[in-house]
């Protein structure tokens, strides 16, 4: 993964959340879709992917 200062209309889906924005390929939307990122500082730190919804495929885990 890396920062871009670009972003392909075409090929890519910006979401904004509060003031965040979240660039990401149109092909992995449907990996995206109904999850919840989260961002973990520390040294272990990064980003998780969850379900959003309990009881789903990934209940609680980082995908």
């Amino acid at each position: 993964m890396t920062l871009d200062e670009s972003v392909q209309e075409e090929k890519d889906v910006v979401e904004e959340k509060g003031s965040v924005k979240f660039v990401y390929d149109k092909t992995i939307a449907s990996y995206v879709t109904g999850k919840q990122i989260d961002y973990h500082e520390g040294p272990r730190g990064g980003f998780s992917i969850t379900d959003a919804a309990p009881g789903g495929p990934c209940d609680g885990c980082s995908c």
